[in-house]
């Protein structure tokens, strides 16, 4: 039986496959400004549909990876070899056979790790309840501090109880800054969020009454939309 998340990635596949075609078709009628438009939509679905396998599998990349590089490869077997770099048709023939070869052994080594990826089994990792539950701490006062490390040893997120408000704010080491994990394009994400961008700071009013689901939600797009951190990583988490 397919999970709710399956079935969210099985329809946002529909939206990008349709959004691409949607956008070859106004190129080929030369409608320029159309397929522009269509090919904003379909970069950011495509980004969804990115955070969404991720977090369904943290062998996602990967596997996307090997698939486009052993495409190409089965490509390439079909295009003429050193057509013009040798006059002598034997020679040719030689090159051409020794590069075959070698091209299909790297294909069989790729389609070796392939299937080695495509076997492993997908954890389910469900950090929702444990952070759920230092929510729940933070409403109780029972904290009134939590910090969420979203990149190894670099960049947290810190959420702090002051009164009836719920501060977050995003915080580095010594050595490194915004710039150093974060791609420009998300910094509108940011924004749209709430953050402060030079302060990397927002607020959530009315905190000891809000929905935790709605905290939730927030931290999940700085992790996956901001920060890019797909289900392939352990979140550390420090309260005091």
């Amino acid at each position: 039986m397919e999970s709710d998340l399956e079935i969210l990635i099985l329809h946002l596949q529909k939206e990008v496959d349709c959004l691409r075609m949607s956008m070859d078709n106004c190129a080929a009628e030369w409608n320029f400004e159309g397929a522009k438009l269509y090919r904003d939509a379909l970069y950011l679905a495509k980004e969804k549909l990115t955070v969404l396998k991720n977090i369904h599998n943290p062998n996602c990349k990967n596997i996307d990876e090997l698939k486009e590089v052993i495409s190409r490869m089965e490509t390439s077997m079909d295009n003429p070899m050193f057509s013009h770099s040798f006059h002598d048709k034997a020679t040719r023939d030689l090159m051409k056979e020794a590069l075959s070869k070698r091209i299909k052994e790297k294909i069989c080594k790729y389609k070796e790790q392939l299937a080695k990826l495509q076997e492993v089994s997908i954890e389910q990792r469900i950090d929702n309840d444990k952070l759920l539950e230092i929510l729940e701490q933070l409403q109780t006062r029972e904290i009134n501090h939590a910090e969420l490390e979203v990149v190894e040893e670099s960049a947290f997120l810190k959420l702090s109880v002051l009164g009836r408000l719920l501060q977050f704010e995003i915080v580095f080491n010594n050595e490194t800054c915004i710039d150093d994990h974060v791609y420009s394009s998300a910094m509108p994400i940011l924004r749209k969020i709430g953050f402060n961008l030079e302060t990397l700071i927002m607020v959530v009013d009315d905190f000891d009454v809000k929905d935790n689901m709605y905290v939730l939600k927030i931290i999940a797009r700085i992790t996956y939309d901001v920060f890019r951190r797909y289900g392939n990583k352990e979140m550390n988490v420090r309260v005091w």
